[in-house]
Formats: C-alpha cells, sequence, structure tokens
C-alpha cells in the first residue's frame, strides 16, 4: 500500500505489498483477499514462519540483578 504519511504529503511511503499490478486486492473481516479468492499461505508456511511469544519452559541465564 503506497500512502502519504502524515505531515509528509510531498513524500511517498509503502506500507506492506499484497498484490501486483492489476489485481484487486480487498480486505474483508481482517482476511486479505485478491480478485475474490482469500490470499492465505499454507499450513506449512505459516508453521515455519510462527515466532513463540512465550515459552513457561526457557528461563534467560543471564537476568541483570536488581
Amino acid at each position: 500500500m503506497a500512502f502519504h504519511p502524515p505531515r509528509q504529503l510531498h513524500e511517498l511511503a509503502v506500507k506492506r505489498v499484497v498484490g501486483l499490478p492489476g489485481e484487486i486486492v480487498q480486505i474483508r473481516h481482517g482476511d486479505v483477499y485478491i480478485d475474490g479468492q482469500i490470499a492465505r499461505k499454507p499450513l506449512a508456511v505459516q508453521r515455519a514462519l510462527a515466532i513463540p511469544v512465550d515459552d513457561a519452559y526457557y528461563w534467560p541465564e543471564n537476568l541483570p540483578s536488581r
């Protein structure tokens, strides 16, 4: 998506690229559709990209003392 950032109307910024030229990109209820078809990565790709945000079994070794 290309847009003009607030207070910098003379500049053009690109935030995300989700489609190719000529495609119709829509966001419906939080899902991205390209040319009427939901755009979703295969499950194997989703799992490969997943990053755990909490792991109760891991504790950092070098915690700073207070």
